[in-house]
């Protein structure tokens, strides 16, 4: 497993995660109002910038449907409340065949969004389009020094340094979400791929650490884990927000994200905070 520096992580990117499998009762939901029930309402992935409102626990909400034989099953909600990196979500523009920027949170990097908007992607360029080739999440531990990451210059100029890319397949179409973040600000403790081989079960492909910690580290592995053996098993996504304020140490929130490639192979992108 390949390692990040370990950085104290003060608050993570990615720091509210909810699995919903029905409509949003607005009562209990741990989102905004106006957020969780916009993306409960979409059938693709869309980022929602929530609205000023009191006691808001979210500052931008990505949301992400799953589809399972043509109708969608359940939608992954992925909520920051702080400004240490970016969501984007592509779609394939089908007059060009390339991808274009759909929706996406960049805080107050105005012009980092700008040469986003700007940037169209064909299949194989960039991680947006490696993402979309392959079919599988990717993990680029090095914006500055990634020649698969066409925005490079413009990432390291604010700080972002490493990037996730996950697939979402629609009934008639395909999305990619490009999670960007820093290592100062990491999306979680822990960022890890996995792949569930016939002949090895689940097999650790590639990660990053930022727990603090050897005990912080086991207890974000071990989670990760669990995570990507669910949901490989089952072929959906599994997440899980603890809402304990005890131990510190353990992972508060979490989320696994499933796809395959064109041989059938399944590959799992987890992400513990």
């Amino acid at each position: 497993m390949s390692q990040a520096s370990v950085v104290a992580l003060q608050s993570p990117f990615i720091d509210t995660v909810e699995l919903r499998s029905g409509a949003v009762d607005a009562s209990n939901s741990s989102m905004s109002r106006f957020a969780a029930e916009r993306l409960w309402n979409t059938l693709e992935a869309i980022v929602v910038t929530a609205p000023p409102e009191p006691n808001q626990t979210a500052t931008a909400v990505l949301g992400l449907p799953w589809f399972a034989n043509d109708a969608r099953q359940s939608c992954l909600l992925l909520g920051s409340t702080t400004h240490g990196g970016t969501c984007e979500v592509w779609h394939v523009d089908p007059e060009r065949d390339q991808l274009r920027l759909s929706s996406g949170y960049f805080g107050r990097w105005e012009e980092f969004r700008r040469i986003t908007a700007l940037t169209r992607f064909s299949a194989g360029e960039g991680l947006p389009g490696r993402v979309w080739k392959t079919g599988c999440p990717i993990l680029l531990e090095d914006l500055s020094e990634s020649k698969a990451f066409l925005r490079a210059e413009a990432a390291q100029s604010i700080g972002l340094h490493y990037g996730l890319g996950l697939p979402v397949r629609y009934p008639t179409g395909f999305g990619v979400v490009a999670l960007l973040s820093s290592r100062t600000v990491p999306l979680g403790r822990a960022v890890d791929l996995w792949q569930l081989s016939q002949s090895a079960g689940l097999e650790h492909l590639q990660g990053l650490d930022f727990a603090a910690s050897s005990r912080e580290h086991a207890l974000a592995f071990d989670t990760a884990h669990r995570l990507a053996l669910d949901s490989a098993t089952r072929f959906a996504p599994s997440a899980f927000h603890s809402t304990s304020t005890v131990a510190q140490t353990a992972p508060q929130c979490g989320f696994a994200w499933p796809s395959r490639d064109e041989r059938g192979g399944i590959y799992v992108a987890t992400v513990v905070g």
